[in-house]
């Protein structure tokens, strides 16, 4: 690779695995979301994309392993990643229910007149990893506070 930013980065590959298999105008959209001007919500979805590595639209503690590996190579032992990917998914878990209550508490209030035929359909299954629209939520400027930020000390085993 002779981007010297491109090159150096551990996720490179993922990265040029977004790009394979695109024509010209897909292609010039893609690099200039890695352009500073970029919009923050296109540069934060083509993230999600990055971190999605098996493109079925939730960022799963399988995504995370495999971006992980990729970050540390083998710096760390398989206990220490699977340590912290299982802090991450925690973390997860956590922000996606804080962003479910409050997503939950709002579309309340909106059918608060429909709540009879809302209750049937209450108990749809929680999928395991951040949805696109979660990770969007987590990552805008607007919630710095919500960004995971685990970290993994010899004093955690």
């Amino acid at each position: 690779m002779n981007i010297p930013e491109l090159a150096i980065n551990p996720l490179a590959p993922r990265i040029v695995q977004l790009f394979v298999n695109v024509n010209f105008k897909e292609f010039c959209r893609l690099l200039s979301l890695l352009s500073k001007n970029a919009d923050e919500k296109a540069k934060i979805l083509f993230m999600f994309r990055v971190y999605d590595v098996d493109a079925d639209g939730i960022v799963s503690r399988n995504d995370l392993e495999i971006i992980l590996r990729q970050l540390v190579g083998s710096t760390l032992s398989e206990e220490k990643i699977d340590a912290l990917v299982q802090k991450a998914m925690n973390e997860i878990l956590d922000i996606d229910k804080n962003t479910s209550s409050i997503s939950d508490s709002n579309n309340k209030k909106k059918n608060n007149s429909n709540s009879d035929s809302m209750d049937a359909g209450a108990s749809s299954p929680v999928l395991p990893g951040l949805t696109e629209r979660a990770f969007c939520s987590v990552f805008s400027s607007g919630n710095a506070g919500l960004v995971p930020t685990v970290s993994i000390h010899e004093d955690d085993d």
